[in-house]
């Protein structure tokens, strides 16, 4: 009887342990239905504006809007006029933090929270979609600006209980994953869209991103119709030559490499640069080889590769202007050494200028990859002939001095000879 008794006060302590287990589990229902849950008190979330774009790119001035459509409350599709809105606010650049990542600049801006001073009709679950709403930044210039706008799509749900004033607020928030951001996000996964960030991404925004790029040309008014004369060219590189002796018909050899920026995500095979000398575009195959020379309504040009280096020839008074490089290209500019030329460039690089000088004859400079910028971007190339100190009788000079020579033998040889008849005639 004492053992049943004890089993009985035994089973009883472990009955109620479940019964309170079960109740634990009870109250986590909504976190372990839907996913790791965002609580507080109350909970927040947050839209982060991910605005990429080539480094040295300005900021264009664009406003980004986002949707909150309801889905359901409670389980129920959703019926009008039984969910409030949520504060979807506008986002506006220029603004935002700047980062820098890889070969592109990141900016990023966050809406306030999206249920602050929400007046929910009741407690209960209440499910909206969230997207942005597409082609809100109109396009000023469609011949010089690409922008990509983001396809993603969030569902977001907010458990909104009493706190026992009669009060409502959301208590905690689930957000999915429908249509994925980025590479780094999977469909399904719950992201966590606090402001701010959070310490599990440790970005400093919410994860509940959308990510726009912009790429930006500054060159041609019509890069299908160039003039490269008169156009304002988005990288020139130019060649002169100075001193006496130097020879102004001679070509100088160039090696250029060309790196598009990784946002251009369909980058063309070439870029085309025109040889200007005089106002005129006199590209020929004395500048490169025919088979990387084309031609469009703004003449010849040469084709300098996006794949790997390409050669070309510039004479005194001769320049390349590009009219279609983005913004963020980067470039190597060699030019390869001449005798007796000592090499000196000038580069302006968005404006910015330095220059660089090679003491030695004979032996290359080049540019250590510079970017093509928003304002001016310039590779003047200068190569300077070494004075030349004559060492000996230059050739036009030898028929006078050898007709000095024989006159002045010629002299010296008369008086001799008169000087001799003087002697006789005096013995």
């Amino acid at each position: 009887m004492q053992k049943m008794t004890t089993l009985f006060k035994k089973s009883k302590f472990f009955l109620s342990l479940a019964i309170i287990l079960m109740l634990a589990l009870a109250s986590l229902t909504p976190v372990l239905a839907n996913g790791a849950a965002v609580t507080g008190d109350p909970a927040r979330a947050a839209i982060a504006k991910v605005f990429q774009m080539p480094t040295g790119t300005a900021v264009p001035d664009a406003t980004f809007v986002f949707s909150a459509r309801p889905v359901s409350v409670d389980g129920q599709d959703y019926d009008y006029g039984n969910m409030p809105d949520l504060n979807v606010d506008q986002i506006y650049y220029p603004g935002g933090t700047a980062t820098q990542s890889g070969d592109m600049t990141v900016y990023v801006q966050q809406t306030g929270d999206i249920f602050a001073n929400v007046a929910w009709p009741h407690a209960g679950i209440y499910t909206y979609e969230i997207t942005e709403d597409p082609y809100t930044y109109s396009i000023a210039d469609p011949n010089h600006e690409t922008i990509t706008f983001s396809g993603a799509v969030y569902e977001i749900t907010a458990y909104v209980q009493e706190d026992g004033s009669g009060n409502l607020y959301v208590s905690d928030i689930v957000d999915v994953i429908v249509t994925a951001d980025n590479d780094t996000q999977v469909v399904n996964d719950k992201i966590d869209p606090t402001p701010d960030g959070n310490s599990v991404t440790n970005t400093g925004y919410s994860d509940m991103t959308f990510t726009n790029t912009y790429v930006h040309t500054n060159g041609s008014t019509d890069p299908n119709n160039p003039d490269p004369v008169n156009d304002p060219a988005t990288l020139k590189v130019s060649k002169t030559v100075a001193g006496s002796f130097a020879d102004r018909s001679m070509y100088f050899d160039f090696s250029m490499t060309l790196t598009p920026p990784s946002l251009v995500t369909d980058p063309p095979a070439f870029y085309r640069a025109y040889v200007v000398e005089d106002g005129v575009v006199v590209t020929s195959t004395d500048n490169a080889d025919s088979s990387l020379l084309g031609s469009d309504n703004g003449g010849v040009y040469i084709m300098i590769s996006t794949n790997a280096a390409t050669s070309f020839s510039l004479r005194d008074g001769q320049t390349i202007a590009f009219i279609d490089t983005p913004v963020g290209t980067l470039y190597d500019v060699t030019e390869l050494g001449s005798p007796d030329y000592i090499p000196t460039v000038s580069i302006t690089s968005d404006g910015n200028l330095e220059t660089i000088t090679n003491a030695t004859a004979n032996v290359s400079l080049d540019t250590n990859i510079r970017l093509v910028g928003e304002s001016v971007n310039y590779a003047a190339f200068l190569n300077t002939h070494e004075e030349v100190t004559p060492t000996g009788l230059r050739i036009n000079d030898v028929p006078f001095i050898v007709l000095i020579a024989v006159g002045a033998g010629a002299l010296v040889a008369f008086v001799a000879v008169k000087a001799r008849r003087s002697k006789n005639t005096e013995r």
